[in-house]
């Protein structure tokens, strides 16, 4: 059963219906999770209200969708607009149709809310399982998006997902027009499910702290046996011993270096 991690900050929930609507129908996509990050910002707003982030947007959406299939409406701050005022009988009957495939699957919905300092160990999870799972950061915030790329570099995670409109400035006086059943059919607007990590220089920097991992663990392994060394041939042979003095004048320069090998990319890391 393939997983998408929708990540959230805006309360809107269309952008995180295009997403969740897209992986269900096309991607297989069975098991859907809203999560919001605690502790990203100080927001004037009731601390009750922040800690529900997460449930508010998944309620939100999941009635967006129920309207949209059941009804043929879209809802708009309070306002039920039908479909069937803004289109022919047929297309609204299409529209309709379409969200109920959707709407009639088998997804389980569960929400998180993520305290920040655990982000890490998260993405770790995920990245996982990453041959399975699509990780949505299409209506986060920009300022969040860099601690979830820096995550996902860290911890090997090479999918991070948009949902990008394609085409001109899009019309937000009828917001319905931007959901995924218009995109579809539109000749002036469509959309990619964009992987925004699917680039040469991430790919780069991901093998550059790969390769240098290693390099950092075996230096401080070597410098270990080393000491270890020294403390023996102390022991047995003596401080005047040239062997115990060859060793400290080794260890020593090995305990110096260690750190800064870890920073020296290996070559062909570029």
């Amino acid at each position: 059963m393939k997983s998408l991690y929708i990540f959230v900050s805006s309360e809107r929930p269309d952008p995180y219906l295009n997403s969740l609507t897209h992986c269900v129908l096309g991607r297989d996509v069975r098991n859907v999770v809203f999560i919001h990050i605690k502790g990203l910002e100080v927001s004037r707003r009731n601390t009750t209200m922040i800690g529900a982030l997460s449930g508010r947007i998944m309620g939100a959406v999941q009635t967006q969708l129920e309207g949209l299939a059941e009804r043929g409406e879209y809802l708009l701050n309070g306002e039920h607009i039908l479909l069937r005022e803004k289109y022919t009988d047929s297309r609204a009957n299409e529209i309709q149709v379409y969200y109920k495939r959707c709407r009639d699957l088998p997804v389980l919905f569960s929400n998180e809310e993520l305290d920040y300092k655990d982000l890490r160990q998260r993405i770790r999870a995920i990245a996982a399982h990453e041959h399975e799972t699509y990780v949505d950061v299409t209506a986060i915030k920009k300022r969040y998006l860099g601690d979830i790329v820096a995550a996902a570099v860290v911890e090997g995670l090479g999918g991070l997902h948009v949902f990008d409109i394609v085409g001109p400035q899009p019309d937000y006086d009828e917001p319905w027009k931007l959901l995924i059943h218009e995109l579809e059919k539109s000749a002036a607007h469509s959309f990619e499910y964009i992987n925004i990590v699917d680039t040469e220089v991430y790919r780069s920097c991901a093998r550059s702290i790969f390769l240098r991992t290693p390099s950092l663990l075996s230096s401080v392994v070597v410098t270990v046996i080393l000491v270890a060394a020294f403390v023996s041939c102390y022991w047995f042979l003596g401080a005047q011993s040239k062997i115990t003095q060859t060793m400290l004048v080794i260890s020593s320069a090995a305990s110096i270096l260690s750190p800064v090998l870890g920073f020296i990319v290996p070559r062909g890391a570029k």
